[in-house]
């Protein structure tokens, strides 16, 4: 009877966390089972070669409770290295998905505009038409209003060039693009040289985390208080970021970084401390008149 209760429990609550557990690699097991191994060696040798452990000898709750911490110290040095490692190839290969949505972002909007260029040197030759007809009628308003309406169409189709830097430019544009899909208004002033003074990846990866946050943050405001203002510059042989975004509520703060407790939230400041932590750099999260500001220097 016990063991079916003991059964029906292990069934019910323990097999699939169990299914998880093996599911890690050989040596991650092997750092798991390191501590009832521990014990189990202790047990043997003391009841097997010796009867140490029937003796009541006070060395022997000592030296268990001493082999069980040392072994549970190793245990935690040893598996969190290991998490650490995997974390970092996580984000490694997390910033190269970055990098080739950016890339094939960018060919995307190069696409459309060879397209929208083809069709406007299709169309030229009508559009000379049109002004030369309102000409001649003496029309110079509406030949200047529809001469307005053509460049502004060859005006969309320039891809918007921020800065020498390749990578840097394909974050701001692609933000650019979904800035304008969800009609946020925002201010963007770059002075950046072709080379960055830290890893472009890394960096990367904070603009990048920098905009998600402001964009999701001023998706929450009626459209016409939606706003984000992105100054960056280089000086000095370091990086100069600033970015504020208007805000419905002001988030909350521990140890001076914004959290928030809404299920799939709260990574990007994480993520952009630990990119700067990684690049020796300084942040500041912090509310100034009812917008929410982050400055980062690197």
């Amino acid at each position: 009877m016990v063991t079916l209760v003991v059964f029906w429990v292990l069934y019910h609550y323990v097999c699939q966390t169990t299914t998880m557990l093996f599911a890690k690699t050989d040596r991650e097991l092997l750092i798991i089972g390191s501590l009832p191994l521990v014990y189990y060696i202790f047990d043997y040798a003391t009841t097997k070669f010796s009867k140490l452990l029937y003796t009541g000898n006070r060395a022997v709750p000592e030296f268990l409770g001493f082999a069980i911490c040392l072994s549970y110290l190793i245990f935690l040095l040893v598996y969190f290295r290991e998490y650490e490692m995997k974390s970092k190839a996580e984000q490694y290969n997390e910033l190269i998905r970055m990098q080739m949505n950016s890339f094939q972002a960018e060919m995307d909007n190069t696409r459309k505009s060879e397209k929208k260029m083809s069709i406007l040197r299709h169309d030229t030759r009508h559009h000379m038409a049109v002004l030369r007809t309102l000409i001649q009628q003496g029309e110079t308003d509406k030949a200047l209003e529809y001469l307005n309406e053509v460049s502004q169409t060859y005006d969309d189709t320039v891809i918007k060039t921020y800065c020498k830097n390749e990578m840097v430019n394909s974050v701001l544009s692609i933000y650019n693009t979904r800035f304008e899909e969800h009609r946020i208004r925002w201010e963007v002033q770059v002075s950046i040289g072709e080379k960055l003074p830290c890893s472009e990846m890394m960096f990367c990866a904070i603009l990048s985390n920098v905009l998600e946050n402001a964009l999701h943050a001023v998706q929450e405001l009626p459209q016409k208080k939606r706003l984000i203002q992105l100054p960056l510059s280089e000086k000095s042989g370091h990086l100069l970021l600033m970015a504020k975004n208007t805000v419905r509520n002001a988030p909350a703060f521990n140890d001076d970084v914004p959290v928030t407790e809404r299920s799939g939230h709260g990574l990007g400041a994480r993520s952009i401390v630990y990119y700067v932590e990684k690049l020796n750099g300084q942040y500041q999260f912090f509310m100034e008149n009812g917008d929410f500001v982050v400055r980062i220097i690197l």
